[in-house]
């Protein structure tokens, strides 16, 4: 009798320190995550904003968008891929650049140590 009351007090101490301890960092850990996944959720509004100012749908909003319907996103996710299809062009045209300067700096070193 006396060995169960200690393990049930010991047991009680055991929930009371963890309900002190999830009180003192899970309360913490749940605000962080909280702020996390707001912080994200404006990042991709921010995004998104970017990116259709930058297409030419400045007007449009997130609200809008989940009102589609699969026709309207179909319209829109083909507006989407040519634009990253630009830009990936235009991308690898600016490295192509690059490349060719290094290339001709290469060359103008080359050339005018001999």
């Amino acid at each position: 009798m006396c060995a169960h009351a200690r393990i049930r007090a010991l047991e009680e101490a055991i929930d009371t320190e963890w309900v002190y301890m999830w009180d003192k960092f899970g309360g913490y850990l749940l605000l962080l995550l909280g702020l996390t996944a707001k912080a994200e959720r404006v990042k991709d509004e921010v995004r998104l904003r970017l990116f259709l100012d930058n297409i030419g749908f400045s007007d449009l909003s997130a609200k809008d968008i989940k009102k589609w319907l699969p026709e309207d996103r179909r319209r829109f996710e083909i507006i989407q891929e040519s634009y990253m299809r630009e830009k990936e062009m235009e991308e690898e045209i600016l490295m192509q650049r690059h490349e060719e300067e290094g290339r001709g700096k290469k060359r103008r070193n080359v050339n005018g140590r001999k």
